[in-house]
Parts: structure tokens; C-alpha cells; sequence
């Protein structure tokens, strides 16, 4: 591809000016792949820091019990929470229990 670049901008091979285009072509192709390189590494670099920032995030962190007082997962298989719901999920404060013995 480069012979034929340097042959369309009119350069003969064989000659100086055929030799000076071809590293010049060589140069920007370098360049290129440098600059390409040095894109790929700065995107891993960005993927790395947005892995480690999801890591240090607590807000992520499922405070839900995993299972309830029976023993029973309160997640399936897909990690859909299972668990109690509603009002007759309240577990009974057991300081409370004196208030019903009178």
C-alpha cells in the first residue's frame, strides 16, 4: 500500500524522493500504532479505576438478611429477593413479650 501511495504522489521507485516517502509512510504508520496503543492502555486504565471505584462504593453492599429466622434463603437462584413482605414479615421484639403476661 505504500509503494502505491508513494507511486500516486508521483515518486518513481528506485529514487530519493520514492525512499524519503516510503519511511515517511513507515513514521506515520508507527506513530499511529503508538498513539492506538497508548488509547487501549488509557481505556484499561479508566476500566480499572471504574472497577475498583465499584468496589470501595459501600452503597452497593445488599444489607437485606440473607436468610429469615427460620432458616429459609430469602434470595432465588437469580438473585431475586425472596423474603418476607409486609406486615406479617415484623418479627416480634422479644422485650416486648413481659406487655402480654399480666
Amino acid at each position: 500500500m505504500d509503494q502505491e501511495k508513494c507511486a500516486s504522489f508521483g515518486y518513481r521507485p528506485g529514487t530519493d524522493n520514492f525512499a524519503n516517502c516510503m519511511m515517511v509512510q513507515n513514521s506515520q504508520r508507527a506513530e499511529e500504532e503508538e498513539r492506538s496503543l497508548d488509547r487501549m492502555a488509557a481505556q484499561e486504565q479508566r476500566d480499572r479505576d471504574r472497577r475498583e471505584a465499584r468496589r470501595r462504593d459501600d452503597s452497593d453492599i445488599d444489607t437485606r438478611p440473607s436468610f429469615d429466622r427460620d432458616g429459609n434463603p430469602n434470595f432465588d437462584t437469580q438473585g431475586n429477593y425472596q423474603g418476607c413482605h409486609g406486615i406479617g414479615c415484623e418479627v416480634d421484639n422479644p422485650d416486648d413479650a413481659d406487655d402480654d403476661v399480666k
